[in-house]
């Protein structure tokens, strides 16, 4: 099996900080090991992290694509005995009553592969560490340079670098 498969779908542990956020689970309990820099406190770690992630820096991360792995035909539907694929674009419309409503349970995770920085989208489940983030396999590893991301950070209901719940470093 790949390890693009592999990595779909990865649970990642994260340590709440700044403003704690209760987790979907209904619990406030959080104990986590987390893997720090050689002289640095847990303390001392999750604070670089907060800091390295400036408000410019968070405005500058673009989504994570993911790596389109070509292998043999990829089979589509013909359109009769024309060749092309059809497609209809269809005009989007809001609705006079559309309401957004945000959730502490989806946010997004910020990282970085080397000196670019990218997002990607992120959901809190339900684990037996109280404590873990779901979240797509290439925003955490890169299959194309074999590197894991860094400065991994979530924060839970994400919105134009506003923190309601707080912000989660890995």
């Amino acid at each position: 099996m790949a390890l693009s498969t592999l990595c779909l779908l990865l649970f990642l542990s994260l340590t709440d900080v700044i403003n704690g956020a209760d987790n979907c689970s209904g619990s406030n309990t959080v104990s986590v090991d987390v893997n720090m820099l050689r002289g640095f406190t847990q303390e001392e770690y999750q604070k670089s992290m907060i800091d390295y992630w400036t408000p410019e820096r968070i405005a500058s991360a673009r989504p994570m694509q993911p790596t389109i792995i070509k292998k043999g035909n990829i089979p589509f539907v013909k359109n009769h005995d024309n060749n092309e694929i059809e497609r209809i674009l269809t005009p989007s419309t809001i609705l006079p009553d559309a309401r957004v409503s945000t959730s502490p349970c989806v946010g997004r995770a910020f990282f970085t592969y080397g000196n670019l920085t990218y997002w990607c989208s992120g959901s809190v489940i339900n684990a037996s560490n109280m404590d873990t983030v779901l979240t797509a396999g290439h925003c955490v590893f890169n299959t194309t340079s074999k590197e894991w991301a860094k400065n991994f950070i979530f924060i839970p209901a994400y919105n134009n670098n506003s923190r309601p719940y707080g912000t989660f470093t890995a």
